[in-house]
């Protein structure tokens, strides 16, 4: 289960750009989707994500890439 103090804390930690956008409000968007549809599971935050991201960048190159990075970065850290 995912405890949303450590995903706050660690969404808020991740400096990183996604061409020229700044990420933490769709990670945390998606992070609360997948709370509200009872899916906290890396595929589902997975497609969310990239889904949120492809609305936002219409000319975005490898959004896979970038959502596989910020998994990697959120999965360990947001477990209670």
């Amino acid at each position: 289960m995912f405890d949303p103090v450590k995903c706050g804390k660690c969404i808020g930690g991740i400096a990183m750009d996604i061409q020229g956008h700044d990420p933490r409000t769709w990670i945390k968007a998606a992070m609360w989707e997948c709370v509200s549809d009872n899916k906290i599971t890396g595929g589902h935050f997975k497609k969310v994500l990239e889904r949120k991201i492809r609305k936002s960048i219409k000319d975005i190159s490898n959004p896979e890439k970038y959502v596989n990075d910020i998994w990697n970065k959120v999965q360990k850290k947001c477990k209670g």
